[in-house]
């Protein structure tokens, strides 16, 4: 299968692709009167808090898995014990192994606070493209296809999922990253290198006439 998502500044494939799985987590508590009662109520807020220190410590970012709380949505006034919080969860990881370890930590969370509820649903998820044999055999002939015609051919990594998660998860051969050199995803300064379209394009044409089953 041929991704063309954009290759790196460097002008590099992408033969390894993080895993990624976005969680929203809804939480219940109790509302009750901040001043006269604040001991009635069940703070969604609080178990929120304990819930995101505890997803925090699963970071191991020395072996590429990465669990970020990236928004909260909790609370109606100031005076109130706050009986709904939501907030979501990006999660990304380098192996599958990895990635099926946090999703199972995830989906069985169970409530700090006493009689506060929680509610987790996976939003999306991406197995990683892992840099396996397979996938290694696969860089190896396409490097090998640019090699006779002039076209040099690198390899990288991303943080960032594309369709090639889905297809390798299936044991499918995957070059991701075929479309032309570029820089600045989703920024204001996201850009495509003009003179690299000559050389993506001949790689592309190559690989589709000489590529080896």
């Amino acid at each position: 299968t041929l991704v063309m998502e954009p290759a790196t500044i460097d002008e590099a494939l992408k033969t390894m692709r993080k895993g990624v799985s976005t969680y929203r987590i809804d939480i219940t508590g109790l509302p009750s009167h901040a001043g006269n009662a604040p001991e009635k109520g069940i703070n969604s807020i609080i178990e929120m808090a304990q819930q995101a220190m505890s997803l925090y410590a699963l970071n191991d970012l020395k072996h590429g898995t990465s669990v970020s709380v990236t928004m909260v949505n909790g609370g109606t006034a100031t005076n109130v014990i706050p009986e709904h919080t939501t907030f979501f969860v990006d999660v990304r990881t380098v192996t599958v192994r990895d990635w099926e370890a946090i999703n199972t930590k995830i989906t069985n969370l169970n409530p700090f606070v006493p009689g506060a509820k929680l509610e987790v649903t996976q939003i999306n998820g991406h197995q990683p493209m892992e840099r396996n044999e397979l996938m290694q055999k696969t860089y190896a002939q396409c490097k090998s296809i640019g090699e006779k015609y002039s076209v040099p051919v690198y390899e990288d990594s991303s943080g960032g999922g594309s369709d090639g998660n889905t297809v390798a998860s299936l044991g499918v051969p995957v070059l991701d990253g075929l479309g032309p050199q570029g820089d600045g995803l989703h920024a204001l300064h996201e850009h495509v290198v003009l003179n690299s379209l000559p050389r993506r394009a001949t790689l592309l044409a190559a690989m589709l006439t000489d590529w080896q089953m």
